[in-house]
């Protein structure tokens, strides 16, 4: 049941940010739109990770988790310019 709820909403969640990309994406330049949606997704994981707790991780995670953020908005504006 939980399992068919969660796709679900997550075919809704996805069928709202592809309505939400097209309809910012007529009034908003690339780059901004760009960076809002690469870092539109921590809002709603950040709010995940404090009702269910952080999850154990290593020391050694947090620089190659940003460098490949960083990588991949690199790679779209690269792509867009």
């Amino acid at each position: 049941m939980s399992a068919t709820l969660l796709q679900i909403a997550s075919s809704l969640a996805w069928a709202a940010f592809d309505a939400a990309r097209k309809a910012l994406g007529q009034r908003l330049s690339p780059v901004p739109l760009l960076v809002g949606l690469c870092a539109g997704h921590t809002l709603p994981l950040g709010a995940w990770l404090a009702w269910q707790g952080l999850p154990p991780v290593g020391p050694g995670y947090m620089a190659p988790a940003a460098a490949s953020i960083a990588v991949m908005a690199l790679g779209v504006w690269v792509l867009l310019h």
